[in-house]
């Protein structure tokens, strides 16, 4: 039986996949999934700009591009990518002229002449070079956009409007510089908190060269600094007087922050109160180093899965100078708990895993399969695109889907087709009983033949404890996309005004939980 962190045989080979696009040197900036799990990535092949999209199994995707890819995005040097919800993609990087630049693309890879200027939209913020390094969609379809502004000196945002056109509304005209050290900054990842607030994560020195920190900065859903964060909205955060820097963000459902990039000169992992304040509960005074080989390892990604766990993904130094010239470069990826940063054993070994493939390889992505598979991308040798899928849990075991970031179950009324709270009876209901039936959704769950939806079990844990089986009454793939699964329950009439359960789905084994809320 496959264990968690070990290579999906189902994709690519055994688990591996690499592209030559122009045979040269080439890298996957950042990868971002669709609704029905295929994959689009955006980098760079020497001096062209490209987006690729890939099948579930690994292959190029034929209807995307010129046989799944496209060359050329408006002069775009992209470094990340976003998909909004009816399905258009929108990379980011630095325009032809310097500035922060986005251009959006049709579900089959054709540009989007209705957004912003034929397909394409920039703001320029001092007249000298700027860069976006990530992007992040608002839940009205804003985009918000970070990265740097006057060759690297400020860490630099702006808020789009969904159609391209610059929102004013945010910072000043649309744009903000925080100013967050009186050294080099720069933005290179950024999140949206439950409350709409943004927080964006990059590196700041301290007026030394060789000294970098993590920096932190919080910002209203106005683009004006939050200043009940950190300091006036801003934290540093030093981790050996040396070169730190974040690379990456995200949100725990509780509101607390994780930050990952490189700390002491290894995987730096950093979790934050809502005030800003370092969280002393996780690892050593809320921070966590992490080494694979004794070498120079860099983290660039971070993902929660929906059981609460924290990956995170990067570079370890195998062999060869420390980041120098004859290093050689493994895919890494480490696990922890969320209760206190520690390792989980339970993935890879104790913890970590690594792959090679062979020569000097960079990991730059990390993506979070709806299926719960991690996929992490960067390049392989340096010369091609590279992605590696790994296994989360045993193969055995059904994943229960929850909201991004969240562990909230993803569960639907399956009449109305509205989520939580639900009410356990409801006129709404037709059936004879008026009793509420729920959708929850779940992969890695597939009925044999011979077997029927009775080899299925739904528990609902109470805060106290107390549990309760809810009666399964189908079982089937969610039709146009057959690798998920639904699992119809009803609401027993005991349950009323339960407050929030967590629930979770056995056969075989039993999944991870989600909470949903019973009125």
């Amino acid at each position: 039986m496959a264990a968690a962190g070990d290579l999906d045989p189902s994709f690519g080979s055994g688990g591996l996949v690499t592209t030559d696009l122009l045979n040269t040197l080439e890298v996957i900036r950042k990868v971002a999934v669709q609704t029905d799990g295929k994959l689009v990535a955006v980098g760079n092949s020497g001096s062209n700009d490209v987006l690729v999209r890939y099948k579930l199994n690994g292959s190029l995707d034929p209807t995307f591009g010129s046989g799944g890819k496209v060359i050329g995005l408006r002069g775009v040097r992209p470094a990340t990518v976003v998909i909004q919800p009816n399905g258009k993609i929108i990379a980011g990087g630095a325009a032809a002229g310097g500035d922060f630049g986005l251009v959006r693309f049709n579900k089959d890879g054709s540009i989007d002449a209705s957004f912003g200027n034929a397909g394409l939209a920039t703001t320029d913020f001092f007249g000298t070079p700027d860069q976006v390094w990530d992007l992040v969609l608002q839940p009205d379809g804003k985009i918000v956009a970070v990265g740097d502004a006057d060759s690297a000196n400020w860490l630099a945002l702006a808020r789009f409007n969904s159609d391209g056109n610059l929102d004013t509304s945010f910072g000043d005209s649309g744009r903000l510089t925080p100013g967050v050290a009186p050294g080099i900054e720069q933005g290179l990842a950024i999140a949206i908190q439950p409350d709409l607030s943004i927080v964006a994560a990059g590196q700041a020195y301290n007026g030394a060269v060789t000294r970098g920190d993590f920096a932190i900065v919080r910002l209203d859903r106005n683009g004006q600094l939050d200043e009940s964060f950190g300091n006036d909205g801003r934290v540093l955060t030093d981790f050996d007087n040396s070169y730190d820097g974040a690379n990456a963000i995200t949100v725990q459902p509780d509101g607390k922050i994780l930050a990952a990039g490189m700390g002491a000169d290894k995987f730096g992992l950093a979790r934050y109160n809502a005030d800003g304040s370092l969280d002393n509960t996780f690892g050593n005074g809320g921070k966590v180093v992490t080494t694979f080989f004794g070498r120079t390892d860099t983290a660039t990604a971070l993902a929660l899965q929906p059981d609460g766990k924290i990956v995170v993904s990067g570079s370890a130094t195998f062999s060869g100078g420390d980041g120098t010239s004859g290093a050689i470069r493994r895919f890494a990826l480490a696990r922890y708990n969320v209760v206190d940063g520690s390792l989980d054993a339970s993935f890879g070994d104790q913890g970590k895993v690594t792959t090679d493939f062979s020569g000097d390889s960079m990991a730059t992505c990390l993506t979070l399969q709806p299926d719960g598979k991690l996929v992490v991308s960067g390049s392989a040798n340096l010369v091609d695109f590279a992605l590696a899928r790994y296994l989360t849990t045993p193969t055995n075991s059904p994943v229960l889907q929850t909201e991004a970031n969240s562990t909230q179950a993803v569960a639907l009324d399956s009449v109305t087709f509205v989520r939580d709270p639900f009410s356990v009876t409801t006129e709404q209901n037709f059936s004879a009983d008026h009793q509420t039936r729920i959708i929850l959704l779940a992969t890695n769950l597939t009925i044999s033949s011979g077997e029927n939806f009775s080899s299925v079990s739904v528990k609902a844990e109470a805060a106290g404890g107390a549990i309760q089986t809810l009666p399964v009454e189908y079982v089937g793939p969610v039709p146009g996309s057959e690798w998920l699964t639904q699992v119809v329950v009803r609401l027993p009439a005991q349950l009323a005004n339960a407050g929030t359960m967590q629930v979770s789905i056995t056969h075989g084994n039993t999944s991870n939980q989600g909470s949903i809320v019973i009125k």
